[in-house]
């Protein structure tokens, strides 16, 4: 899992689904809909905090940003479709003991309103007001009677059971249901808001994320299969869908826009 500062001040999470490929979400790597240059990307990886500086030994330079035809970014709104992106890494990052693997869900969502208890492990704003790893447990479901938000087949809710919620630099975390990464993590709204998600386009988190009735939406893999293999299939060879964790249980991997 990783994070992604999109401006000086904001931060964003993806996990490696190959040792030379992330993912992560789409309003990650653009600006508004001009796609960050991947030059301008460094991925950190094996701490469970921000690096302050520089640090060859734990830090990856991107080759390619390829983010989903289809994404659409629009001020006025709150979440997108196919908010979805993967950045190639210019080199593999070498794997250790500390790194483990995670398959990447390719059924369908079961055909059930019963919720999944799923995580989510990002580098989000915390209730200590700092932007360090940490994972939370939520109830995901897909099926509009019960989440007004997942209107689509692309899209679906997390519903908190903690305190806290996902926050700012929780975009793009990757939310894992059964030890399976189903979804990236694509934005925060109100429930009561769900109906303007039908004419959604963008993506952004609440300044109060973590306040009553926040439902984090997230954009699910498994109908976006398709488009990540051919990505991959293009860049690299024999890769496999799974996602590797990095140290601890899970440790994120932290990518910033440098200047």
């Amino acid at each position: 899992v990783l994070i992604i500062k999109l401006t000086i001040s904001g931060v964003c999470t993806g996990s490696l689904v190959h040792v030379q490929w992330v993912l992560t979400s789409a309003h990650c790597v653009t600006d508004f809909n001009n796609k960050v240059p991947a030059h301008l990307l460094i991925v950190s990886y094996g701490s469970s905090e921000i690096p302050l500086e520089y640090n060859q030994t734990t830090m990856a330079n991107c080759s390619e940003v390829f983010v989903h035809p289809e994404y659409a970014y629009q001020e006025q709104y709150t979440v997108a479709k196919h908010d979805i992106a993967l950045i190639k890494l210019r080199t593999a990052i070498k794997l250790s003991p500390n790194v483990n693997l995670i398959n990447v869900e390719k059924e369908d969502w079961p055909k059930t309103r019963k919720a999944r208890l799923c995580t989510l492990t990002g580098f989000g704003l915390n209730k200590i007001n700092n932007f360090t790893l940490h994972t939370q447990t939520f109830k995901a479901r897909h099926d509009k009677t019960t989440c007004l938000c997942a209107y689509s087949k692309w899209i679906a809710c997390l519903e908190r059971i903690e305190q806290n919620g996902a926050c700012a630099g929780d975009s793009g975390s990757s939310v894992v249901c059964d030890n399976k990464v189903v979804g990236v993590v694509s934005g925060v709204m109100h429930e009561l808001d769900c109906w303007k998600f039908r004419l959604s386009k963008g993506s952004l988190m609440p300044a109060d994320c973590a306040g009553e009735n926040r439902i984090t939406l997230f954009t699910r893999v498994y109908p976006h299969l398709s488009w990540m293999n051919q990505q991959l299939k293009m860049g690299a060879s024999n890769c496999k869908l799974s996602i590797h964790l990095l140290s601890f249980a899970i440790v994120e991997i932290y990518i910033s826009i440098t200047s």
